[in-house]
């Protein structure tokens, strides 16, 4: 197998996320107003959002199988290994960020960093 193979697949995986990322900072910039946990959280929610539609987007044109891109991934089978990493990380970025606020009450509020008086709601 040669070298640089896999280099088209590794570019165009980076691309998924980073251009969405660029777009997304440009549209709005993620500074919250007010600097707690809860708005940073936000943020991040939407910012795992927006990356999980875009490769699920990009796999979803994957799975048409376009000629045109199968020449620029170097072969159907690439474009197969491409297909897989963008649905794997499609699921996992929304669901790595969206699963844990549900627990936040549990184990951060027994810390005592949310709350009425947490840490984390410091103004």
């Amino acid at each position: 197998m040669a070298p640089f193979a896999m280099f088209p697949i590794k570019l165009a995986l980076w691309l998924s996320v980073l251009a969405p990322s660029v777009l997304w900072l440009f549209a709005d910039p993620p500074m919250p107003h007010s600097l707690t946990f809860f708005s940073f959280r936000v943020v991040s929610v939407q910012y795992t959002g927006i990356i999980g539609i875009a490769m699920m987007s990009l796999g979803l044109l994957l799975a048409t199988r376009p000629f045109w891109l199968e020449n620029l991934l170097n072969g159907l089978d690439k474009m197969y290994c491409l297909h897989k990493w963008l649905g794997i990380g499609g699921l996992f970025c929304p669901s790595s960020i969206g699963g844990w606020p549900k627990e936040q009450n549990g184990w951060l509020a027994g810390a005592g960093w949310t709350g009425p008086r947490g840490i984390l709601n410091q103004r």
